[in-house]
């Protein structure tokens, strides 16, 4: 046989567990065919990898990837993937995804692609249905192998829109059919952003009887939490564990972290202590009980995952996450399309009403009321726990890495007002 590629002498991790060890591999046809001494087999192409190690592709369970397949170029934005040697991602996370394309709702999903992606996405978007966007992607070719989830928050806005109001019998019946031809189409399973709008207005009922039609399916359900903060988290992994368990689908808990929420007047007084610490860290680095808020957590899901209960867990490999500008705001005034949202922050009066609510408002479970809304991280973290990751013109390019905190202060303004301000200047495109 003659080998279209051999890796020569590579350290080996097989993907089973077992300790490395060196020995050449052989590929053909874009598989291994061979494991062992192929000094002298014949070969189109070796490398020499004897100071490389060599191991299956990584699976990224959770990404956003998928929103760039659709545009120019878009092998130049995932190359960064391929290079830390993902060859499999799961897009369509958070509840959130570029198909179905509601033909009910459709102006509320491109306003959020707008948002996030920083421009409008109609020209780019050529499908409706999601066994379209599927075969689209399949006959343009893919760098990575991919697989989607069904959101859960576009299948809620094409039923209600963007209406914070339950679901009520016929809305969840549209819902389940949604689903049912999404998953027919290729879904393999349904993701739920519980902490975004509009997942956030799910009740526990709905997302149950969407998760009885992933169990119809084989599929399994996956969730971005309704809350991280510390005293209501337990409550949060409850909530999906419960449906998975009903239901009898498997379920991956998104991206499990914990946010300390202290009650006043401990929450500045503990804030300024991490904030002490942290600079310590910067200047001589501590051991770190990095995990003692979610250990108690890992282990109530290890007792569940030993009775039987199919459960998964990834975990963000960085100290932040990513979202829109908005996502911080309280849910009220997130009505409407963007042009209203924007009209609301350009008010004084109805600005100020938005800043009392971050200021007054709290996080109760099960953060559905006005005020109430668990990603008001204004609120848990400070004012500065935010910095801009980027916006959509040239013009404001240099404030990329700056905190919300940094830029009132240096234009004489409340941090809020800073952010508000930036918002208007970029029509709500602000990551």
């Amino acid at each position: 046989m003659e080998f279209d590629l051999v890796f020569e002498n590579p350290l080996i991790y097989d993907g089973t567990g077992r300790l490395p060890f060196r020995n050449d591999v052989g590929v053909k046809d874009g598989r291994i065919a061979a494991i062992g001494n192929l000094a002298k087999a014949a070969a189109k192409k070796r490398v020499d990898a004897g100071r490389l190690a060599l191991c299956p592709g990584f699976v990224d369970v959770h990404t956003h990837a998928e929103m760039a397949l659709h545009q120019p170029r878009y092998e130049k934005i995932v190359e960064p993937l391929v290079r830390q040697g993902i060859t499999t991602f799961v897009g369509g996370n958070c509840g959130a995804g570029l198909a179905p394309i509601s033909d009910r709702h459709a102006d509320f999903q491109y306003e959020f692609y707008d948002v996030f992606l920083g421009c409008d996405q109609r020209e780019f978007i050529t499908w409706r249905s999601f066994g379209e966007m599927l075969e689209t992607h399949e006959k343009r070719g893919m760098v990575q192998n991919t697989a989607f989830l069904a959101p859960h928050g576009v299948m809620r806005a094409h039923a209600m829109g963007d209406s914070p109001e339950p679901a009520r019998p016929g809305d969840v019946a549209l819902m389940k059919d949604l689903l049912r031809r999404t998953l027919e189409e290729g879904a393999i399973g349904m993701s739920t952003g519980l902490m975004y709008y509009p997942g956030l207005c799910s009740e526990s009922g709905e997302l149950l009887e969407l998760a009885h039609v992933l169990h119809e399916y084989d599929a399994l359900f996956t969730s971005h939490l309704r809350s991280y903060n510390s005293d209501t988290l337990e409550r949060a992994i409850a909530e999906v564990t419960d449906i998975g368990r009903i239901a009898e689908v498997p379920v991956q808990i998104s991206h499990l972290f914990w946010v300390p929420n202290f009650k006043e007047p401990l929450k500045t007084a503990t804030r300024l202590a991490l904030k002490a610490a942290s600079a310590l860290y910067r200047r001589v680095p501590f051991p770190v009980p990095a995990d003692s808020g979610t250990k108690p957590h890992l282990a109530r899901i290890a007792r569940l995952i030993d009775g039987g209960q199919p459960i998964g867990v990834d975990a963000m490999p960085t100290s932040a996450g990513f979202t829109h500008l908005f996502a911080f705001f309280p849910p009220w005034s997130l009505r409407g399309g963007m042009k209203d949202v924007l009209k609301r922050v350009a008010d004084p009066a109805t600005r100020a009403k938005i800043r009392k609510s971050i200021e007054e408002g709290e996080p109760v479970w099960p953060h559905r009321g006005p005020d109430s809304w668990s990603m008001n991280l204004f609120k848990v973290m400070g004012w500065d726990c935010a910095t801009v990751m980027s916006v959509a013109s040239k013009k404001n390019e240099r404030l990329a890495g700056r905190s919300f905190s940094d830029l009132g202060r240096e234009q004489g303004k409340h941090p809020f007002d800073a952010a508000c301000d930036l918002a208007l200047e970029e029509n709500g495109r602000v990551l």
